[in-house]
């Protein structure tokens, strides 16, 4: 019976608290809307205000001089609703087009709200689905219940809290708040099931009674939670049951509805409904109600609910990485200590690495010493060989001329050399943009960047450079594929700082977009500013990769490509761990080189997430499929280490290397066919039909 209509109701019956059923047969009210104050200046937000105790809340706040801003999907409701409203009360409500069933809905009407109002007072967070058919769902594929009463309204209120918060440093104490309208229906349930939020088998097994129930837990646990982070900043955050009211089976045809409509005629009406959330809102005691949840009869802090809430609020929290919080449930909270730590350890690894890579570390001179004994492939095994023994003979020629004999090394004093150190750079993506400010520094312009006329005057004196934004927190940054719109936050940041940067292309960036983003981030087409990172996929490549050359050759913009052949290659095992194939990556790789050179463009460099990290037993991990390892699925579990990504290891990177130099020899000497040799089907690359 579980997750059934009966399934629900009979367990439910007998957790429900005294106010759940003292509100079938309410006693008169003890507050009415006469004793709200005077809201003049105050700017709210009722969501679902064109219909039922939304109404009537946004007409009570009319007749208390508030402004108000009615918020619905239906045009055409919402503005008789307000025509109607604005005839008994003489005030006029404010539409504002909204559809929580649509996250990018929600995201435009909170740019369209931010746009004409700096302030919002009250945001009460009416609206909800009710009862609706069990294939129903948003359109971003959630349930439709919960996607809009619950991750709707969470997602509304998210991207409101500046202006909310920014409101409280004007406001008296305790009436900046956000109402979040639950129900009786939360104590039905014991939690959430979180394979009901998208939909398949196992949520249209479900009763849709069940679902509205849990979206109703849920509004509680949003509003538990957001007092939690932000009463501390004076945030007021209730939910509240507005009490059993009479129901319309017209509207809502489940069965949960049509029994419960049996009590109709013993049931207030919307009026009577909207008295809990207008007192919750407005009235002075409301700045007590923080985090607890508010009824007609009662107000309670239901301390078993919200602890459940607790602890699933806890396991939604995101695990942000170690550098914020803790992967631990019990460890979301972010802590600005971890920061401190990790700038510190950030500091010694790289000064580590720095001293590692001037001690003979990087160098080339003893390819001999190179272990080929992962290798399983006899055939792949002498390739291998043959380009160490290629490299030795050629190390050997140097010094038999006597090349680099008259420099001392740079171990011993001397200078650098390109054989026996490489030059280190940092990278990463700049993705947390409070984090980026927070590293960004104003520093003269070097003077290596000013040509001669920048750096003196007509007269030959010098002149002091300008000074120009550098983020610190590495050399090199770049743009993900997610982040990187015209009009976005990031690329607004990225064309402000000095540092060269990076700019993530998939197969969903058109070609013309790639080039208006250029113009954006490089009006001024400065060589080396702007690397694109290419990151298709092995089967995209051919579509996509020759266009974007083509445009950016028209455009006449200087770039250097490089290609990524891992993010566009991820796969999930058949043991359900995130792995890549070794074979798909070397596809991409390959036919990047190849698609350059026909295009007369030139592969730059390469993108790879590796490690050379071990296990206690002095292996390596076990996070990518193949390679000359030839790792399988049953191995990927043996030291599989990564909390994000999975990374090659040290042996599939050696393979990438020899690839590379074995592609690049052949190029020189002029052969083709890299898709028919011996290394690149030994390491299992595959073929993919050309368009």
């Amino acid at each position: 019976m579980e997750g059934t209509f009966l399934g629900t109701m009979v367990p439910g019956l007998f957790k429900v608290s005294w106010s759940g059923w003292s509100s079938m047969l309410p006693p008169k009210p003890k507050w009415s809307i006469d004793q709200i104050p005077d809201l003049s200046g105050k700017v709210m937000i009722v969501t679902g205000g064109n219909t039922g105790i939304g109404k009537e809340t946004v007409r009570a706040l009319l007749q208390h001089n508030a402004k108000v801003y009615l918020a619905g999907r239906n045009a055409e409701a919402c503005a008789a609703a307000i025509r109607e409203l604005k005839r008994d009360t003489g005030r006029e409500a404010v539409f504002l087009r909204l559809d929580l069933a649509d996250l990018k809905s929600v995201k435009a009407t909170v740019e369209e709200f931010m746009s004409k109002e700096t302030q919002l007072h009250v945001l009460f967070n009416n609206a909800a689905a009710m009862y609706p058919d069990v294939d129903l769902v948003t359109a971003d594929g959630y349930d439709l219940q919960f996607g809009t009463n619950v991750l709707g309204h969470f997602y509304f209120t998210k991207l409101l809290l500046p202006v909310i918060l920014g409101t409280i440093n004007t406001s008296p104490p305790g009436t900046v708040r956000v109402i979040h309208t639950s129900s009786v229906g939360h104590e039905f349930v014991s939690g959430i099931d979180f394979d009901t939020f998208r939909d398949g088998p196992h949520r249209r097994r479900q009763d849709t009674t069940r679902l509205y129930f849990q979206s109703k837990f849920g509004n509680v646990v949003v509003s538990d939670e957001f007092h939690r982070r932000f009463a501390d900043q004076g945030l007021i955050s209730i939910s509240l049951h507005p009490g059993n009211l009479k129901v319309n089976t017209e509207r809502q045809p489940s069965l949960g509805s049509k029994l419960v409509s049996v009590f109709n005629p013993t049931l207030p009406g919307a009026t009577l409904g909207a008295l809990t959330q207008l007192w919750a809102g407005t009235a002075l005691v409301g700045a007590e109600l923080g985090g607890k949840v508010a009824s007609l009869v009662s107000m309670q802090s239901q301390e078993a609910v919200l602890q459940r809430g607790l602890g699933i609020a806890k396991s939604l929290a995101s695990g942000m990485g170690d550098n914020v919080n803790g992967l631990d449930p019990n460890d979301r909270t972010p802590d600005p200590d971890r920061l401190l730590s990790a700038y510190f350890h950030s500091t010694t690894t790289l000064n580590y690495v720095r001293g590692l890579l001037t001690s003979d570390f990087a160098s080339l001179h003893h390819p001999r010493d190179w272990s080929l004994s992962h290798v399983r492939s006899p055939a792949l095994r002498t390739e291998f060989e043959r380009i160490v023994e290629g490299l030795s003979d050629a190390l050997d020629f140097t010094q038999t001329i006597g090349l680099g004999s008259q420099h001392t090394s740079y171990e011993q004093g001397g200078g650098r050399g390109v054989l026996g150190e490489v030059d280190f750079f940092t990278s990463h993506e700049g993705l947390m943009l409070d984090f980026e400010e927070a590293m960004t520094r104003q520093f003269p312009t070097p003077s290596s960047l000013l040509s001669t006329a920048q750096a003196t005057t007509f007269d030959g004196d010098a002149v002091t450079p300008p000074n120009v934004y550098y983020n610190t927190s590495a050399h090199f940054l770049w743009i993900g594929d997610r982040t990187r719109q015209l009009t976005g936050a990031h690329v607004e940041y990225f064309r402000g700082i000095r540092n060269p940067i990076g700019i993530k292309v998939g197969p969903s960036m058109a070609a013309d977009e790639l080039v208006r983003l250029l113009d954006i981030v490089n009006p001024d087409r400065e060589g080396g500013r702007v690397t694109l990172i290419t990151r298709y996929g092995a089967g995209k490549i051919e579509s996509h990769l020759s266009s974007h050359i083509s445009a950016v050759q028209k455009s006449g913009h200087p770039v250097v490509w490089i290609c990524d052949p891992m993010h566009g290659n991820t796969l999930t095992s058949s043991t359900g761990l995130k792995t890549r194939h070794f074979g798909t990556i070397i596809s991409e790789l390959t036919s990047c080189l190849r698609i350059h050179a026909e295009c007369g463009s030139r592969m730059n460099g390469v993108s790879l997430e590796f490690t050379g990290e071990l296990s206690e037993d002095g292996f390596s991990v076990t996070e990518c499929l193949g390679g000359s390892m030839e790792l399988s699925e049953d191995q990927l579990s043996s030291r599989y280490q990564s909390f994000c990504d999975p990374r090659l290891n040290f042996e599939q990177s050696l393979d990438i290397a020899f690839l590379i130099s074995n592609s690049f020899k052949k190029a020189r000497v002029g052969r083709k066919g890299a898709d028919s040799d011996v290394l690149y089907s030994e390491l299992g690359g595959r073929k993919y039909p050309q368009p």
